[in-house]
């Protein structure tokens, strides 16, 4: 579970509070052969992004709608830019319309 634990590094959706890290890491739900098959059907499988989100989502227990789109963020930084509240606060801070 140690590179699952370094991709969970990598989330700050995952580092904001400490309970969904361990909701999701002591989880019976999430055993390494399901993240793995979960994290690579949401990065390389068919279907539109909006399937794939789901499908993780369902698949994985406390691997919400944030961590989800920042780990296809991370992956595909020109295809999936991180959005949340703090970029949106930014953009509009910088007088762009979001």
């Amino acid at each position: 579970m140690a590179g699952v634990e370094a991709v969970l590094n990598c989330i700050h959706a995952m580092g904001a509070l400490p309970w969904p890290r361990m909701e999701f890491l002591r989880s019976d739900r999430n055993s390494i052969e399901v993240i793995r098959d979960a994290w690579s059907k949401l990065l390389f499988g068919d279907g539109g992004e909006e399937k794939r989100i789901e499908q993780c989502q369902k698949q994985l227990h406390s691997f919400g709608p944030s961590s989800t789109q920042e780990l296809l963020g991370c992956f595909y930084p020109e295809k999936y830019p991180l959005k949340n509240s703090n970029s949106d606060a930014g953009l509009r801070y910088l007088g762009y319309d979001v």
